[in-house]
């Protein structure tokens, strides 16, 4: 078994595509190269959150372990007044590592809020 890198934390100058994990159980794929952010695995939302479809990450207000987690991406799913004005507010991040080819195994979503088989 390969062991991932870990961070501390991540900040708009870094690259790569990484995991954050956080303490409610939530995944979010951070892909610093495309500039895209998902939630990728938690318990399903209702209503779903902007972050659990794909959309663009404009900027990290603050990603570091032992800190809730703040970022603000641009709205590709609508439903908002200013899609261009969209934060996300994360629980506490419990650890972030480099991502690998496959999403989190843990609960993953479906674009439809539920859980992906």
């Amino acid at each position: 078994m390969t062991s991932r890198l870990t961070r501390h934390e991540l900040t708009d100058d870094d690259t790569g595509v990484w995991i954050v994990h956080t303490r409610s159980g939530s995944a979010y794929r951070f892909d610093l190269d495309a500039r895209t952010i998902e939630r990728v695995a938690g318990e399903p939302r209702r209503p779903a959150a902007p972050a659990d479809s794909l959309q663009s990450l404009r900027a990290i207000i603050e990603l570091r372990v032992g800190l809730p987690g703040r970022w603000w991406m641009r709205n590709r799913s609508g439903g908002y007044v200013d899609p261009d004005q969209v934060w996300q507010w994360s629980s506490v991040v419990a650890a972030i590592e480099q991502a690998t080819d496959d999403p989190p195994q843990e609960s993953k979503l479906s674009t439809d809020g539920g859980s992906r088989q």
